[in-house]
């Protein structure tokens, strides 16, 4: 049965993939999770989200031209573009629209009244590469689209993202859980364990509530969701890096990456003596590969964190709930991301190459 959550999935995958561009020549070369450059065009990427989605069992890789007809027969209906539109709507307009000598169409990534927020790949003149395919931060408006097509079947797709305060999370809250979601969905595609990232999760939620742009006490020094001390380690990563630290997207997901990069930032220290005292002497390849979610709150604590009041019941405890969330299946179920289903192959490969995981070669 077609699932409109996996069309949407995929989508902002390619959009976060760093090596798929813009390109009608090869417009239907686009491969998720591969080392090396590929490319959709606007209607391309729609038509494999579609057809990866099961809406399709052979992909047609239809133009803007056949698209309304495609879509009609896999039911999707026209709805009101003026009326409330949802994350996974498709947009879309014809040559004929407005004079245009070409056609276009991409997905409501963030839903509104008469506007959305798109994503899709863009050929417009002057993109950078990271913005041919991308998700849009602006608002667009119905008068810019022809029409707008949905999958009435079921209810809209779920948008995760990141969020970020400064003043920190509840327990429960949209917030923390939106975040638990992209913390795991980051590891979860470099082949990290449940067990490991849970692990992960209980230690940050533990430091920071998981709010990438939290202060220690509200002033520092521990700043974001490891709680870097003093706060400089992770704006100098992010500056070595390009990250944009005042974006909540940016800095959440370069905050992955940096703590990702622990090993070779010299953070993660498997030789400290709390290290050897508490026996978790890891290295992170072989943390990624932990089976145990207490082991992994241990070692994280006692090799990255390294924190002077550990709590380490509460650890635990956090852990253990993300843990539970996480085997029941709701993320990939309920508006997650596909799990290690069809983009990870690559970015496993690379943590691979990078930390040489036990056992794997």
């Amino acid at each position: 049965m077609p699932n409109l959550q996996t069309a949407f999935d995929y989508v902002v995958a390619a959009c976060n993939d760093p090596y798929i561009g813009y390109s009608i020549p090869e417009r239907t070369t686009g491969t998720l999770g591969v080392n090396y450059y590929t490319y959709f065009d606007c209607s391309s990427l729609m038509a494999k989200a579609m057809t990866e989605a099961g809406y399709f069992t052979t992909n047609p890789w239809f133009n803007t031209d056949r698209q309304p007809g495609y879509m009609i027969k896999a039911g999707w209906t026209e709805v009101d573009k003026n009326g409330e539109w949802l994350p996974g709507d498709i947009c879309y307009f014809s040559k004929e629209w407005k004079g245009h000598d070409y056609g276009h169409t991409e997905m409501v990534h963030t839903g509104g009244i008469g506007r959305g927020k798109t994503m899709g790949a863009h050929g417009r003149s002057g993109r950078s590469f990271p913005n041919q395919v991308s998700i849009n931060t602006d608002w667009t408006y119905a008068s810019y689209y022809e029409k707008i097509y949905r999958d009435t079947s079921g209810g809209a797709a779920v948008t995760h993202a990141w969020h970020a305060d400064g003043d920190g999370f509840d327990e429960g809250s949209t917030e923390m859980n939106d975040n638990a979601f992209m913390i795991w969905y980051y590891f979860t595609n470099l082949g990290f364990t449940n067990e490991a990232i849970a692990g992960l999760l209980g230690n940050l939620q533990q430091e920071s509530t998981l709010d990438p742009w939290r202060y220690q006490n509200g002033v520092g020094p521990g700043y974001g969701l490891a709680q870097w001390d003093p706060a400089s380690g992770w704006f100098n990563y992010a500056q070595r890096h390009n990250i944009n630290t005042s974006d909540p997207t940016a800095s959440g997901d370069g905050q992955c990456q940096c703590i990702n990069d622990g090993e070779s930032e010299g953070q993660w220290l498997p030789d400290t003596p709390t290290a050897i005292e508490h026996n978790t002497r890891y290295t992170w390849a072989e943390f990624s590969q932990l089976t145990d979610v207490n082991e992994a709150v241990r070692a994280f604590l006692y090799e990255y964190e390294r924190a002077g009041r550990p709590n380490l019941p509460a650890r635990y405890a956090y852990a253990a709930y993300w843990y539970d969330i996480i085997i029941s299946g709701q993320w990939a179920n309920d508006g997650g991301m596909p799990s290690k289903r069809m983009y990870t192959t690559a970015l496993i490969n690379d943590l691979q190459r990078r930390l040489v995981i036990p056992g794997r070669h």
